[in-house]
């Protein structure tokens, strides 16, 4: 496919590939993505500055492309106005989003228009890939990965009943997390406003057992406790990693 920033060089390449890394949309695809489909996608991003309210897209608009949010704070509204300002925004935000967030995508994947406008409230910096250069380097990647996800997530009783569109819209909120045998996912005390759920192996629960003894425990006391299965969601205290297999 034509690359429209064809002139970068090596170096604007090699920090574009390590800024994208910041995020999760394309870090959990990093190791599917060959060193030559990485440099073409560099070569088809391109970087837009939007003025506080200026929207960088609006509900009901086609889905042609994927945001990356460098800089600054972007509301999402379902109003759809022909000129934003505060008092607009005032009452009618369900979100926002920050530095580091990828958007846009879910559109692509389901083939439908833009669900809510996405408003800057500061000064914001996006780059910006198309919707071909996004579905040639990631999207059959990416569409395989969310059917996986979608029927995982469909069969967690929390999210039983939930329509098929808000079911993918959380999709891209999932962070997966591969911790190590033995290490803590968070302990008690912790300020976290997380729900974890357990997709491969098992954790096991230690609510009951203060966290500067876990070191001494022994690995059969351990074994007695009831692990954590997938589909599973507890909210406990303290949650220890038994298995990332």
């Amino acid at each position: 496919m034509n690359s429209p920033w064809t002139d970068r060089s090596e170096d604007d390449i090699l920090d574009l590939v390590s800024c994208l890394r910041a995020f999760s949309l394309i870090k959990n695809f990093e190791e599917k993505l060959t060193d030559e489909e990485k440099v073409l996608l560099c070569y088809n991003l391109k970087v837009v500055r939007h003025e506080p309210f200026d929207p960088v897209c609006k509900i009901k608009d086609p889905s042609n492309c994927v945001f990356f949010l460098l800089e600054g704070k972007i509301a999402i509204t379902l109003t759809n106005a022909k000129v934003y300002k505060q008092e607009i925004l005032d009452g009618t935000v369900i979100a926002h989003y920050l530095p580091g967030t990828a958007f846009g995508e879910v559109g692509i994947l389901t083939n439908t228009s833009r669900t809510a406008s996405c408003v800057p409230v500061t000064l914001a910096k996006v780059m910006i890939l198309s919707k071909s250069a996004f579905k040639a380097f990631l999207g059959d990647k990416m569409i395989y990965e969310r059917k996986t996800n979608f029927q995982f997530i469909s069969s967690v009783r929390l999210f039983e009943g939930w329509p098929e569109q808000n079911i993918h819209g959380i999709l891209t909120h999932i962070k997966v997390l591969r911790p190590e045998p033995s290490m803590f996912i968070y302990k008690r005390g912790d300020l976290d406003s997380n729900i974890y759920i357990v997709y491969k192996g098992e954790v096991q629960l230690l609510a009951e057992i203060e966290v500067e003894n876990t070191i001494d425990i022994d690995k059969s006391e351990l074994m007695k406790r009831k692990p954590l299965k997938p589909t599973n969601i507890r909210s406990v205290e303290l949650i220890h990693s038994r298995s990332s297999n």
